[in-house]
């Protein structure tokens, strides 16, 4: 079938996903095998995940016999006995005969998803694949609901994108019942003043009045430059209005023009709220819907080109209408 193991770009994010692996063929040790193992049960031969150190095999039990195969699909199939396969490895590893031993279907689920929240730590920072850490690490806790260390990055990453607050309480409130955390403490303080807030009695509407400063308007679906996410303009500000604290955590002091540039309260697809700064942030050429449960709140309809403000949000930005048919205009998007 001509598949094979891509050795010269090993952290890929296209040869973790198996859909990705059966259109170009190349994958890791961990995604080649699913495959193998997927087609050989087809043929009727039965085939165990072997969750090997720094690789991945399968086992084959030969008809008749007490030695077992193992089958290494990244190397084209090759075929080895156990003392073959740990003999390139450690001696720790050639002497616990419990790594030849074969693996549950939720155990390669899990290694597959931990292999994803790699790559955005090997092929940059974490800060520039934040989306695909967080919905890596939000499917990894479903799958290992007790595994706290995977429970309290969730929390933390939900606190860092500034989403779910009602989540990272109560995730906060179940790891505090098991041991102390200073710090999730502070994150559990922090949110339960976010959500008293947001649960208030809704304000006067101020009228917000354009000024050259302002790139952009409300109903406008943007993409991030450096997140690359999609989202819709429900609000801004003529500069940051955001605490210090807030500011260096997530280091708007390292922008180009800091705090003294327009703010943009948006809405993305993920289901969270954002408040990007405008260096940040272009018109999207390809608008696409956003799926956030909060659009119905702020906007009418979407027109395949904008979203159209409900009567609130045009009362609060009366002159973003005009704005943004005119930007819309300069892109050859209207």
């Amino acid at each position: 079938l001509k598949f094979s193991g891509n050795s010269n770009d090993f952290y890929n994010l296209e040869d973790s996903l198996i859909n990705e692996v059966l259109d170009a063929k190349k994958g890791i040790p961990i995604t080649l095998c699913v495959v193998y193992a997927a087609i050989c049960q087809r043929l009727g031969i039965h085939l165990e995940p072997v969750n090997f150190p720094s690789h991945f095999v399968m086992r084959w039990k030969i008809p008749g016999e007490e030695e077992c195969e193992y089958i290494d699909a990244f190397h084209k199939g090759r075929r080895l006995t156990g003392p073959e396969l740990t003999s390139e490895f450690t001696e720790a590893v050639r002497s616990d005969p419990s790594y030849l031993n074969p693996c549950s279907k939720v155990q390669v689920f899990q290694r597959i998803i931990r292999n994803i929240m790699t790559v955005p730590q090997m092929q940059a920072h974490v800060a520039d694949h934040m989306e695909l850490f967080s919905s890596a690490t939000e499917l990894l806790s479903i799958i290992s609901p007790t595994e706290r260390g995977i429970q309290e990055t969730l929390v933390r990453l939900y606190y860092t994108l500034e989403i779910h607050y009602d989540r990272i309480v109560e995730g906060c409130k179940q790891l505090l019942r098991t041991e102390h955390s200073g710090m999730l403490e502070e994150m559990l303080a922090d949110c339960e003043r976010v959500l008293a807030m947001q649960s208030s009695d809704p304000k006067p509407i101020i009228v917000n009045k354009r000024c050259k400063e302002i790139k952009y308007a409300t109903g406008l679906v943007m993409k991030h430059k450096r997140y690359n996410y999609q989202c819709v303009i429900f609000g801004w500000d003529k500069t940051c209005q955001m605490s210090d604290e807030w500011v260096h955590r997530m280091g708007v002091h390292n922008l180009k023009y800091k705090t003294e540039q327009p703010f943009y309260n948006v809405l993305v697809y993920d289901g969270s709220r954002r408040y990007a700064a405008q260096e940040y942030l272009e018109i999207e050429l390809d608008p696409k819907p956003i799926t956030h449960i909060d659009v119905g709140k702020f906007f009418k309809s979407f027109t395949g080109k904008h979203y159209t403000p409900n009567a609130e949000l045009q009362e609060e930005y009366p002159d973003d209408n005009e704005a943004r048919r005119i930007l819309l205009q300069q892109q050859g998007i209207l």
